[in-house]
This record gives C-alpha cells, structure tokens and sequence, in this order.
C-alpha cells in the first residue's frame, strides 16, 4: 500500500464542490505486480511484489483525501446532494521502479480539473506531475519508500494548484 497522508492543517472550506474521477491508470502499470524499468525500452513485472489494492484506486483516495485536506472544496468521489461545481480526472501513466542506473522510484500522473457547469465547462488546469525518487537498493521496501515520497511530493503540489484554481 502507498502511504502518503496529508497534512494536518484545516483548511477554510467555500462553496466549491469538488468531484474527483476514479483515476486512471496506462496499461503498462494498470495491474497489481510492481513494475521494473531495466533498460530504454525493456520493462519487467515483478510476480512476487504486488500492491494489496490496484495503484488506481490507491491514487484515487490519496488525491481525494490530500485534496479534502488542503483545498478549499468540499471534495466527493460521488455525485449526490451536492451538485459539483468542479471536477478532476487524472491519469497514473508511471509507477514504477527504474534499475537502469542507480535505482529510482518514479511517480508520474496528469491531472485535468474542468468547471462543472452543465454545456459550459472550461479547462482551468492541465498538468503532468513527475518525481524520481533515489532509492537506497532495489528492494522493494525501499522502492515502496521512495514511491511514498515521490507520490507526497506531487499530491502536495496538486494541492497547490487546486487550491489556486478553486479560489478564482
């Protein structure tokens, strides 16, 4: 499981409505087997280490607990009572463990968030997010560690740049 809470601090919340999409996940990382990058275009699963629950769903609740933390928006996964004033998809399109060289955790994901208002939405952010995380071996311990770091990073400036649309 990826472990990356968010912080601690209340945020004052306004009159947003946040809808995040399930995330979705490029092929190549969309099972539960962890994934190696051993040279330019040769990647490998690893059969033995697999996440608990699918990387989508994990992304999924971490972005919407981040963003329910920080941001200013009341933030569902579901429509309901709430009509959503905004929504964000984003895509997982790397997870994986790269061993080309010294050993790296990389994390990368775009993210959309779109006005929710019905035959008027608008683009306010289109981002791609990446980190490569040095890991101290190739365990999967410290592949796992280095994901956790590289996926608080991102979460954190996702943050920011929502916080920063939805306050326009």
């Amino acid at each position: 499981m990826l472990d990356a809470p968010p912080p601690g601090e209340a945020v004052a919340k306004n009159d947003t409505v946040l809808l995040v999409n399930r995330f979705g996940v490029a092929p190549l990382f969309k099972g539960r087997n962890f994934v190696y990058r051993l040279a330019e275009n040769r990647y490998e699963t690893d059969h033995y280490n697999e996440f608990l629950v699918p990387p989508g769903e994990q992304f999924t609740e971490l972005g919407r607990a981040w963003l329910a933390a920080t941001t200013p928006a009341e933030v569902t996964t579901r429509p309901g009572f709430l009509l959503p004033t905004h929504i964000l998809q984003g895509t997982l399109t790397e997870l994986a463990g790269d061993y080309r060289g010294e050993p790296r955790a990389v994390v990368a994901m775009a993210v959309v968030v779109v006005s929710g208002e019905p035959n008027r939405a608008s683009v306010l952010l289109s981002r791609q997010y990446r980190r490569e995380t040095a890991v101290a071996d190739r365990t999967p311990e410290a592949l796992v560690q280095g994901w956790n770091r590289g996926v608080q990073e991102i979460l954190a400036d996702l943050a920011d740049d929502v916080g920063r649309v939805l306050k326009k």
